[in-house]
């Protein structure tokens, strides 16, 4: 056929080449073409994305493997095109994949060689801690990156999804780290132990004191009472004393007739009166002294 139809895609950038020259370029174009002076290039239009991996020793001779991504597009499709052969498929009239490989292998070589410096100036451990450090230093590197600037591609961004120690070292490190959980773990179970005991001491304490408090309250409750009641006792005693002082100058008799009148005066508390013989005897005897007495003096 001496002239044919392409019908371009709108995700790609369309280049007319003829006779070595870049005639048209257009996003998706769509034109009559004659093929045997027209060459067909699609360069992709959009942002696109590679992974990575980089396998490099640390500089205390431990091997990190790093995982990532990096987000690039074409920012000059004619410099990308004529670097690399991004011609569609006669046959099928779809870009061929070989100018889009050749073109992600360039960017990871790129990101290897400014990535391999990084790790190897590090210690192992620095260098897990280091995944955001060296993503901002990376997409400032690749920006400016001459090799890629020639090739007519910016970088957008980039992403690490791993920093993985080799499997030999990661097996020991997760056991360092497990044995640093379950340390922790019984880090916790003494410190709440320890915790429990001290309330429980605390408690203990707080009980005796209360029970001493208590002991106290009721010893001096105990004196005050003792001290009432000997104060009590000797009121009564004063009282009794001087209620009965004036009866210890009377005599015998004096006291008895006392004892009498007051029997008389009261009979009705009176239930029984028992009067031994001594008791007869000893008023007979008085009696008849007294009498005795008022004859002597008639």
């Amino acid at each position: 056929m001496f002239i044919q139809y392409y019908k371009g895609d709108p995700n790609h950038q369309i280049l007319i080449q003829r006779n070595g020259k870049i005639r048209r370029s257009g996003l998706g174009l769509s034109f009559w073409y004659t093929p045997h002076n027209t060459s067909i290039l699609a360069v992709p239009a959009t942002s696109l994305a590679v992974g990575f991996s980089i396998n490099e020793h640390t500089v205390d001779h431990q091997e990190l493997h790093v995982h990532g991504s990096v987000s690039f597009r074409v920012n000059d499709a004619e410099q990308t095109a004529t670097r690399l052969p991004f011609e569609i498929d006669p046959e099928t009239g779809r870009p061929t994949t070989e100018g889009r490989q050749l073109l992600e292998s360039r960017i990871i070589t790129t990101v290897q060689s400014h990535f391999r410096p990084l790790i190897q100036a590090m210690d192992f451990e620095a260098a897990l801690r280091a995944g955001n450090e060296w993503v901002n230093e990376l997409e400032a590197r690749l920006k400016s990156d001459p090799e890629l600037d020639s090739l007519g591609v910016v970088v957008e961004g980039m992403h690490l999804q791993e920093l993985a120690p080799a499997p030999e070292l990661r097996n020991a490190l997760e056991a360092e780290y497990r044995e640093a959980l379950n340390q922790r773990a019984d880090d916790a179970i003494y410190s709440r132990r320890f915790s429990a005991q001290q309330q429980e001491a605390r408690l203990a304490k707080e009980k005796l004191e209360a029970e001493i408090e208590r002991e106290q309250e009721r010893e001096s409750l105990v004196e005050r009472q003792t001290a009432n009641q000997l104060k009590l006792a000797n009121t009564e005693a004063e009282s009794s004393r001087l209620k009965l002082s004036p009866y210890a100058e009377l005599s015998g008799q004096a006291l008895l007739g006392l004892a009498l009148k007051e029997f008389a005066e009261q009979p009705q508390h009176i239930g029984q009166i028992n009067l031994t013989p001594d008791l007869l005897s000893q008023v007979a005897s008085w009696m008849s002294q007294r009498n005795g007495s008022e004859g002597h003096s008639n």
